[in-house]
């Protein structure tokens, strides 16, 4: 289990292995059914609701994001923790197709360097949309590489 939240690719928040006060986060919720259908469709979609409430871009949420990857690399990883972060899936654990930047749970030694970390539970659904989400990658990363 993981203290912080895990963005598993495509904006699928995994609730699974994450803990809330050191309780699995999912034990603290009476409606497991609202993760699925509530939290992760409104996770997904939160670019565009900054983007119509403001009236404009989300882009310093962006912003924010790639400080904070940054930071998650140059800082050494808390015992116990971890971050998301897009990497090369060459190697992972947990059988994404190789030659793909996806997001897995990493943990730094703090000078840049990661380690994708393994041992995260998958059930039937968080596995569908892992594997929904390799495919649109394989998919784009097939329609781009006429132009490698």
């Amino acid at each position: 289990m993981c203290e912080s939240l895990v963005d598993l690719n495509s904006q699928v928040p995994d609730l699974l292995n994450a803990c809330v006060e050191g309780q699995p986060a999912l034990s603290t919720m009476e409606d497991h059914q609202w993760y699925k259908t509530e939290f992760v469709p409104s996770v997904v979609g939160r670019g565009l609701d900054v983007s119509k409430k403001w009236g404009r871009s989300s882009a310093p949420s962006t912003a924010i994001a790639i400080a904070d990857a940054i930071r998650a690399l140059l800082v050494p990883t808390a015992p116990g923790d971890c971050f998301s972060t897009a990497v090369c899936s060459d190697g992972n654990p947990y059988g994404v197709q190789e030659g793909l930047i996806f997001s897995f749970p990493c943990r730094s030694t703090g000078n840049g360097s990661y380690e994708i970390c393994d041992g995260f539970v998958l059930d039937d659904w968080l596995a569908s949309r892992i594997t929904a989400s390799q495919e649109e990658l394989a998919k784009e990363k097939s329609s781009i590489m006429h132009l490698l």
